[in-house]
């Protein structure tokens, strides 16, 4: 029986991501931004911007990499997508995501950052997925991750929790988040 042949996913952004990377922060109501965006997650980036929830960065994750590591397992290429101002979808789809497909490690999390200058900060939430180093990377798993993602997403109300979000994740801290998401905003143009 022939070995089977990893299937990459099309990368549409730089392999260095960060706030300077120019598919982050764009408005993907612009259609030549959203082409900016990794194809296999376009769909799902549309689906989200409609029912209310801002993105700023992803990444679909199963780029073509070297997959040679030191203990001899392949480490696939990592996805994500993160939310600015936080949003509690990240844990809703994780719960959800744990539930329907195994052949992925998920991690959710909400972070403050500094980034390249200490009062250059950014607040969001993020979901972050991997393909599992047992698999071999083919396209139909992301395939099907996304479609699982998009069944989810087109299950819930609009967003409208992000306030309550900075309240329970920071607690007495959550004015200072807020002060740092509004100066995120501003330096973005949003």
């Amino acid at each position: 029986m022939p070995r089977s042949h990893h299937e990459f996913l099309p990368r549409n952004h730089s392999v260095d991501y960060g706030h300077l990377d120019k598919s982050n922060w764009k408005d993907l109501d612009v259609e030549a931004n959203l082409e900016r965006l990794d194809p296999a997650i376009q769909p799902l980036l549309s689906l989200l911007r409609e029912k209310g929830f801002t993105t700023f960065s992803s990444c679909s994750g199963g780029h073509s990499r070297d997959m040679r590591t030191r203990d001899g397992l392949s480490r696939h290429g990592e996805g994500y997508v993160a939310f600015s101002p936080p949003s509690r979808i990240v844990f809703k789809l994780f719960f959800a995501l744990q539930e329907k497909d195994r052949r992925f490690d998920f991690h959710a999390r909400v972070t403050v950052e500094n980034e390249d200058q200490s009062s250059e900060q950014t607040v969001d939430s993020q979901l972050r997925w991997q393909l599992k180093h047992r698999y071999i990377a083919k396209r139909k798993y992301y395939d099907e991750l996304f479609k699982d993602m998009m069944q989810i997403v087109e299950k819930l109300n609009s967003a409208s929790e992000k306030d309550a979000l900075l309240r329970t994740t920071f607690g007495p801290e959550a004015s200072k988040a807020q002060r740092v998401l509004d100066r995120q905003q501003t330096r973005f143009g949003h």
